[in-house]
């Protein structure tokens, strides 16, 4: 009988031990079947099969056949960019993008409108509708204007004045508005038509004696004109004038006007420093050339050591073509205490009369500033216009006197044109801001 037990208890253990086997053998995680291409490289970008543990196979299975289908499917139209490298020469990036989402476009890639300009696009300045279209009277105003300016009928004749405004202390007064000036003709009050303020172009020339007594200081000058370069808009159109008993203009025949300081440069030395002075014919070779300037504001900067010796234009002649001009002149004095030849009074007298400044500097070290200072203030003047309310234009000359108020900001000193001659119409070639009968059609 004890046997027996014995038997059946060693049948029975026998079973608990299959069992339990069992048992464990159904909880071991079966193994995941491998693809046929595991020997091959794994492609750039993803994680090689073996690495991934037995426990995500069947996710990783899911993304994989996720992955084929996004990169088998056709790009889409949202995601599209203009100028994209050809897909058959630039990797895939789909399999990065899970299936559900969505791509954005890049900001970067904006497609803008194609007739839209680009704004940092600052190659050229938008500009209004040319002046010469509103005013007609003047041949040589091309320069455009703010739109908002004060506009005049097509039949008009109209007077333009380049003016300079400063306060008690030498400062520049900016931000003026039309209300705040007042012009006088021959002491009659003149309602004014057109109005601009800012930093304007100009055709602008330089008028440089390159006479004998200049040698020594030709280097100074040459310094200067250039520091006046440096400090102008950039936008000014240029051009040099060198006299001595022969009048030249320094650029070459087939460059009017620059703004290159290398071509300057060039032009102010292409003449040797010999011979005489013919100031007057020098001023007038500007003043002509001035006329086929684009821009509407006009300066001559004239830099001399002496009066002058050999010019066949007088000089009663040259400010009565300066009164008919529309250019402003400033003067620039640079004398040696013992040249009987030389005449300040001529310099001070033009600048006076178109609105310009004379200089008479002591020393050559202060020419870089003169010059510059010149050029801050040509880009800081004012220009008014008004049509003339007597319409005789009968040659003769007439007084001008600008007046500028702002109570809050102290006394303002004004400085423009003292005069202007109203040239009748066969004189119309040899004038830009005096006025004129208009065109009629």
């Amino acid at each position: 009988m004890a046997r027996k037990r014995m038997v059946l208890f060693g049948f029975l253990a026998f079973l608990i031990s299959l069992w339990g086997i069992s048992k464990l053998r159904s909880q071991t995680p079966t193994p995941t079947p491998q693809p046929q291409d595991q020997t091959a490289p794994a492609k750039t970008g993803q994680t090689p099969d073996s690495a991934i543990p037995s426990n995500a196979g069947q996710d990783q299975n899911r993304d994989k056949t996720s992955q084929e289908q996004q990169t088998q499917a056709p790009a889409s139209p949202a995601v599209t960019t203009p100028n994209t490298t050809d897909s058959s020469t630039t990797p895939s990036t789909a399999s990065a993008v899970p299936a559900n989402t969505t791509q954005a476009q890049s900001p970067e890639h904006k497609v803008g409108d194609p007739g839209e300009k680009d704004v940092n696009d600052d190659h050229s300045i938008p500009l209004a509708p040319d002046v010469k279209r509103r005013f007609p009277l003047s041949a040589n105003l091309n320069t455009p204007q703010d739109p908002n300016a004060y506009k005049l009928s097509s039949n008009v004749d109209l007077v333009l004045l380049d003016v300079s405004v400063k306060d008690s202390a030498g400062g520049f007064a900016s931000g003026l508005t039309k209300d705040q000036f007042k012009i006088f003709e021959n002491g009659k009050p003149q309602e004014i038509r057109y109005f601009e303020a800012g930093d304007i172009p100009v055709s602008l020339g330089l008028v440089v004696d390159n006479s004998g007594s200049m040698r020594a200081k030709r280097a100074d000058v040459v310094t200067s004109a250039l520091a006046f370069v440096t400090a102008s808009n950039p936008k000014d159109q240029l051009f040099v004038v060198n006299f001595n008993d022969i009048v030249r203009m320094g650029l070459p025949a087939d460059l009017p006007f620059t703004d290159d300081r290398i071509k300057l440069r060039d032009a102010l030395l292409r003449n040797p420093a010999e011979g005489r002075t013919a100031m007057n014919d020098g001023v007038k070779m500007g003043l002509e050339h001035l006329r086929k300037g684009k821009y509407y504001k006009k300066a001559l900067i004239l830099i001399s050591d002496g009066g002058d010796n050999a010019s066949e234009m007088a000089t009663d002649e040259l400010c009565r073509l300066v009164q008919e001009s529309q250019a402003t002149i400033y003067t620039i004095g640079i004398y040696d205490e013992d040249d009987r030849d030389k005449n300040p009074g001529v310099l001070k007298k033009m600048a006076a009369l178109t609105g310009g400044e004379c200089f008479l500097p002591a020393k050559l070290g202060d020419l870089v500033g003169v010059c510059t200072r010149i050029a801050k203030d040509i880009r800081n003047r004012y220009s008014l216009g008004y049509v003339p309310a007597d319409t005789a234009f009968d040659g003769k000359p007439r007084t001008l006197k600008i007046i500028a108020s702002a109570p809050e900001r102290g006394k303002l000193i004004v400085r423009a044109r003292t005069s202007y001659i109203a040239v009748p119409a066969a004189r119309q070639q040899t004038t830009s801001i005096a006025a004129k009968p208009s065109k009629r059609h």
